[in-house]
């Protein structure tokens, strides 16, 4: 397990830019949802998402920088300065990146509350208890749960489960609070207003998906993790038992994504049978906002694969 003092304070100055982007993502992560359900801002809820997006973006431009770096050594430092060098690079490479995903996973789960709370209380006109809506996501929440336990059973392997480390009870914490929020986000509706009834469909989507997205960046964190402190200590290990460490870590790195991504769809499953019934009232602007965090989600990934993969080459390279 990396150490997260080592995280900051070995990923240089960059570290610092990251930090409070993060902290200012959380902020906007809360005020954004919270104005458009209470204020009635005019603008997607997902747009609450664009924060986390900025950081894991300057994250991976840390991760460009840290290469730089470490191709730099081998160009210009002396010789017996180029692995000391190499080093400094990798570990820019490395923890700008783990940073940038450690504060965008609070990020998200901070838009889930905040989305759920004015769906909940702000629901419109004449609001009542939406039982269909309700039982539908409670009764997703808990057959996508046992689906998600049976496929890590059979995916990963009982005997692996306990290698997968923290990630099992913070995943499994962070899974019962974004299902809950999105199951209580399900309760209430508005008796006849079919405006209303759009937004509260658009929040109950928005809430599944943030939950399901800090579950998502967990993986990611944690398989960057297992791969590059595998890569790391190999150059610590005699050459017969480098295969073996590769093996393990990258199986320990598959069985925490496996775990994480399936655990995501228990907040997504939630939230889409809880709106289900209410989709037909979604207006153009709920449908943007669809589309924005949906882009905000693949770009997020996308970004962490690309420095992921940037990173542990740049790690490997110091064996």
């Amino acid at each position: 397990m990396i150490n997260p003092v080592d995280m900051f304070f070995q990923g240089g100055g960059f570290q610092l830019v990251i930090l409070p982007l993060g902290l200012v993502a959380m902020l906007f992560a809360l005020i954004i949802p919270l104005a458009i359900g209470f204020a009635k801002w005019r603008l997607p809820a997902s747009t609450a998402l664009l924060g986390p997006v900025g950081v894991v973006a300057l994250g991976m431009v840390g991760t460009l920088m840290g290469m730089q770096m470490a191709h730099q050594a081998i160009g210009y430092a002396p010789p017996e300065m180029q692995e000391t060098m190499w080093a400094q690079g990798a570990s820019v490479a490395l923890y700008t990146t783990l940073l940038a995903v450690m504060l965008a996973i609070p990020a998200a789960v901070i838009a889930c509350f905040a989305g759920a709370v004015p769906a909940v209380i702000a629901v419109g006109p004449e609001p009542r208890v939406d039982v269909r809506g309700l039982l539908s996501a409670a009764g997703g929440a808990v057959g996508s749960f046992i689906v998600a336990v049976i496929a890590v059973v059979a995916v990963v392997g009982v005997n692996e489960i306990p290698g997968i480390g923290l990630v099992l009870p913070i995943g499994l914490a962070i899974c019962l609070v974004v299902t809950l929020l999105t199951v209580v986000a399900c309760g209430r509706i508005a008796s006849d207003d079919q405006l209303h009834q759009g937004r509260v469909a658009g929040s109950r989507f928005f809430v599944a998906l943030c939950g399901a997205l800090a579950l998502i960046l967990l993986a990611e964190f944690f398989r960057t993790t297992a791969q590059s402190s595998a890569a790391g200590m190999m150059a610590q290990l005699s050459p017969e038992l480098q295969s073996l460490l590769v093996s393990q870590g990258m199986r320990t790195a598959s069985s925490v994504g496996w775990f994480g991504w399936l655990l995501a769809l228990v907040p997504m499953t939630a939230g889409t049978c809880g709106a289900l019934h209410w989709v037909k009232r979604i207006d153009g602007r709920v449908g943007i906002g669809a589309v924005i965090a949906l882009v905000s989600v693949v770009l997020m990934v996308v970004m962490i694969y690309a420095s992921r993969a940037a990173s542990v080459h740049q790690v490997t390279g110091l064996w």
